[in-house]
């Protein structure tokens, strides 16, 4: 084989076997690999599959998952503000009074959008423990932030947010293996060692060369 190879325009060869090798020929395809004056060739072991062949394998995997999601919805945000934000309020005659606020943008100093409550969920959202009836209780620490109430803004450092958690049904995943194992496959090196089966097969496709150009 390494004769043959020699007058073709290839990198390397594959030597495949239904049968075990000699210890001679994988030496001699071990050393093909470094030496300059060789190309490698490789030893595969392909022949029919058994059902020891099967055994210490994954044929199906049962995935159990249940979903537990944020209801932005139904959640209260309580923003904090500063000291200064808190004379602001008082000052402007908020003290003692409910604040209708639709708690939306976030703003600078200047009065220009620079968050929103839907990237803080987004990028920053609750943490859940995973059970039923869960509500996550926590603060978003904002810096240079304020708050537009009706045309005014309002330092504050954070919000304070009360978020309950949805919990969806269980649901199983199934993953197994599509069709009946037939044809084995190992390199001798141990890096390929795979059962392919009759579905795998049929979906090979060929060029009009001859060539695979879809694997299973």
């Amino acid at each position: 084989m390494q004769g043959a190879l020699g007058d073709l325009s290839v990198a390397n060869g594959i030597f495949a076997s239904a049968t075990e090798f000699t210890r001679p020929a994988k030496r001699y395809a071990f050393s093909s690999s470094s030496n300059p004056l060789h190309k490698e060739i490789e030893l595969y072991h392909i022949r029919p599959s058994t059902q020891q062949d099967e055994k210490g394998r994954l044929n199906k995997i049962i995935v159990n998952m249940t979903m537990h999601l944020p209801d932005y919805s139904h959640g209260r945000f309580n923003p904090c503000f500063t000291e200064n934000g808190i004379k602001l309020l008082k000052l402007n005659g908020w003290e003692g009074k409910t604040i209708k606020l639709k708690l939306d943008f976030l703003y600078d100093s200047d009065g220009k959008v620079i968050n929103s409550i839907e990237k803080l969920s987004r990028f920053a959202p609750p943490d859940t423990n995973w059970e039923k009836g869960f509500i996550a209780k926590a603060c978003w620490l904002l810096f240079d932030t304020y708050l537009n109430i009706e045309g005014l803004l309002y330092p504050i450092y954070g919000i304070e947010y009360e978020i309950p958690f949805l919990c969806g049904p269980l649901k199983e995943l199934v993953i197994e293996m599509e069709g009946t194992p037939k044809i084995y496959i190992r390199s001798e090196n141990g890096s390929i060692d795979k059962l392919i089966t009759d579905d795998q097969m049929r979906k090979i496709k060929f060029d009009e060369n001859g060539a695979v150009n879809e694997l299973p």
